[in-house]
């Protein structure tokens, strides 16, 4: 039967402390049991180095995707929108405002305009250019 080296590895047997390779080597543990150890050592060691380069690559996409959104963010703060909007063609134009605006409500006397990411707009339809709804002052037409 061939014994492994592990002197290198291990602490000295004088010292006591029960480690696995320090009992096996004192013959108080058999072969089987140690190997069964081992593997199971060797084996949650593996487990966590694989978790440790999955988060390492976590990180690297994170990193990345960070650096692309604030490239996306600079050219964002720089773009004049009304250039763009004289430059667009019709249907360039439905785009912007397709992902620009994300409803519209029609009330009596206003309409109520929601932008993404920010509270909703209260406009007057004469702001717009519309003419308003007759029925909506308190004692008009019935």
């Amino acid at each position: 039967m061939k014994q492994r080296n592990l002197s290198a590895t291990i602490p000295s047997s004088k010292q006591g402390n029960g480690c696995v390779p320090c009992v096996y080597l004192k013959s108080k543990i058999s072969e089987d049991f140690f190997q069964e150890k081992e593997t199971r050592i060797s084996l949650a060691i593996e487990a966590v180095r694989h978790e440790a380069a999955a988060e390492h690559q976590e990180e690297e996409l994170q990193t990345d995707l960070d650096a692309r959104f604030e490239e996306i963010a600079a050219i964002l703060s720089n773009l004049d929108i009304e250039e763009l909007w004289e430059a667009a063609q019709d249907r360039e134009r439905r785009v912007i405002i397709q992902n620009m605006v994300e409803s519209v409500t029609v009330f009596p006397d206003h309409l109520e305009v929601k932008i993404v990411g920010n509270p909703a707009l209260h406009v007057l339809y004469s702001e717009v250019g519309l003419k308003g709804s007759e029925n909506v002052q308190v004692g008009g037409p019935t």
